[in-house]
């Protein structure tokens, strides 16, 4: 249906004289600022409408639009003071406010379509922030100048700042986090310090336990880059402990790797297959973990591993336990190659064959159909099977849809 924003504008337009919703308010004053396909321009209603709905409903984001509006003089007259009011009470200090920077950070990078200068807007939220002593605000605007966005361009040397105020403050164990995974490699003018990743992991690990902080800790003792001394035993040992305590992907899928070819610890063959086969699972997101143990089979910053057996115990857990999305996922693998890892169509095909037959997987019915309209080395293009598997798709979702309507 083609866009209308005239008609829009009239439909939001009489809802606000009806109900007053604060959040049609916004998105009316929104169409009449931006004057989007052809809705006449009207800067004073739009200013009465924000205003409204930041006193009647304490809107946070109308509060934003008057504060960016205020701060540069945007249809307002110009009062940088009270802009600066007003964004402090949008933002707030609680754990929310994490969200409400990102809500700030959105219309700064044009998310309503409103005349905004976000040099001037981002000033002034940094500006804002700074001046806080909340542990959440400072946590969302370093999450978003970390890597940038639209409109706003990275600046890693603030958010490392902004990262350890908030740990200075409140010792907030997702600043550590992410500090840590700045500090690992390193970005922009911020130099690589692995010790200090490592401490800041360790506290985290005290504090929360989180089986991520493990593997990236693991990883850095397994590497044994960057000032970091090479531990592994103590690498086993917090794999050993996130796959105990979690159902996590990553340290049984490394662990399963290094049992199944002894690297780095005694060759364990059976154990190695359990892990694998736990680590994978037997649930629809089994395709999913899959990719990110096969992405684990690499070798990467110096961490010794032995791809050729880590992916060969791969397969071998997929063929023998894995479920209908354990064997799409890995006929995906197969029929894209990569990774290091070469194609094997007909193996994919294989795989395929067995997650529709076993399971009737409909991705894996599209994902064959696809191969066989194509073809591929060694596997003989079949559109007319192809043809048949796109249809059995299409019949298996409006079944599916159908089951669903009924359950409901």
């Amino acid at each position: 249906m083609k866009a209308d924003q005239k008609r829009a504008a009239e439909i939001l337009s009489r809802a606000v004289d009806e109900y007053g919703k604060s959040e049609d308010m916004c998105e009316l004053a929104g169409l009449l600022r931006s004057g989007q396909g052809g809705v006449p321009t009207d800067p004073e209603r739009a200013t009465a409408l924000y205003k409204k709905a930041a006193i009647e409903d304490e809107n946070k984001r109308a509060i934003m639009h008057l504060a960016f509006m205020m701060d540069r003089g945007v249809e307002v007259p110009p009062d940088p003071e009270r802009a600066a009011q007003l964004l402090r009470v949008a933002i707030g200090d609680c754990d929310s406010s994490y969200f409400y920077v990102q809500d700030a950070f959105g219309i700064i990078a044009g998310d309503d379509d409103v005349p905004i200068h976000p040099p001037s807007a981002l000033r002034l939220l940094h500006e804002v922030v700074e001046n806080s002593e909340s542990i959440s605000a400072m946590r969302g605007l370093a999450s978003i100048l970390e890597n940038g966005a639209v409109q706003i361009p990275a600046d890693p040397s603030t958010a490392v700042r902004l990262y350890q105020r908030a740990i200075d403050l409140g010792d907030d164990l997702e600043s550590m986090r992410r500090l840590a995974s700045i500090l690992q490699d390193g970005a922009g003018e911020i130099a690589a310090d692995r010790p200090r990743a490592v401490e800041l992991l360790r506290r985290a690990i005290d504090e929360d336990g989180s089986p991520e902080d493990m593997c990236s800790l693991a990883w850095m003792l397994r590497s044994g880059k960057g000032g970091v001394s090479t531990n592994l035993t103590e690498a086993v040992e917090w794999y050993e402990r996130a796959s105990s305590e979690d159902d996590n992907v990553e340290s049984k899928a490394n662990l399963a790797f290094m049992l199944e070819k002894g690297v780095e610890v005694e060759q364990n063959s059976e154990r190695a297959f359990e892990l694998l086969l736990s680590a994978i699972g037997d649930s629809e997101m089994s395709d999913v973990h899959i990719e990110e143990a096969f992405g684990l089979t690499t070798q990467w910053d110096g961490v010794p591993i032995d791809s050729e057996s880590a992916r060969a115990l791969l397969l071998k857990v997929v063929e023998e336990k894995g479920n209908s999305y354990a064997l799409r996922g890995m006929a995906a693998i197969l029929d894209q190659g990569g990774n290091g890892m070469p194609a094997d169509a007909a193996k994919a095909v294989e795989l395929y064959t067995r997650a529709i037959e076993e399971g009737g997987n409909i991705d894996a019915m599209v994902e064959l159909a696809a191969m066989l309209d194509e073809g591929r080395p060694g596997v003989a293009a079949d559109p007319e099977r192809a043809a048949l598997l796109y249809d059995l798709a299409e019949s298996r979702r409006q079944k599916d849809a159908e089951n669903h309507t009924n359950a409901a």
